[in-house]
């Protein structure tokens, strides 16, 4: 039983770590009189989407950050968005940008909170399974 017991605490520590990756992508292939943009969301998003000037450079990864290698000097729009339904307000950002030869910019994309559901999901999901546990059987 204790076993069983580990083997669930282990099971459950693997499913809540995160897997998030820094993400690297090029707009394009020429680098001359390009710069580089970093997106950094406050917490990491799952199924992100990242467009600039409405060509998908990242579609659905789960992203920690976004590099854009290669983006051309002049005015470009970047969208970021995540689809997930456990933010209280959908993730879409939008940050038009005027890019200058071999200047590198951050842009901080701000994360909604998470919903009650959320909250509820994970807390049941953390006690649940050890109700089984705790509760005597009757053999």
């Amino acid at each position: 039983m204790k076993k069983l017991g580990l083997g669930f605490l282990a099971a459950s520590f693997l499913l809540f770590t995160s897997c998030a990756k820094d993400l690297t992508v090029t707009y394009q292939m020429e680098s001359a009189n390009t710069g580089k943009v970093v997106l950094k969301p406050s917490t990491s998003t799952d199924r992100t989407m990242v467009t600039i000037n409405d060509q998908l450079v990242v579609d659905g990864k789960f992203a920690k950050s976004v590099t854009i290698l290669n983006v051309p000097n002049g005015d470009h729009d970047i969208h970021y968005t995540a689809d997930n339904s456990f933010y209280k307000t959908p993730l879409r950002a939008e940050f038009p940008i005027k890019m200058e030869n071999g200047k590198s910019m951050t842009k901080l994309v701000e994360v909604p909170p998470y919903n009650t559901g959320y909250w509820v999901l994970i807390t049941g999901a953390l006690i649940l399974p050890w109700m089984f546990f705790l509760v005597p059987s009757n053999q």
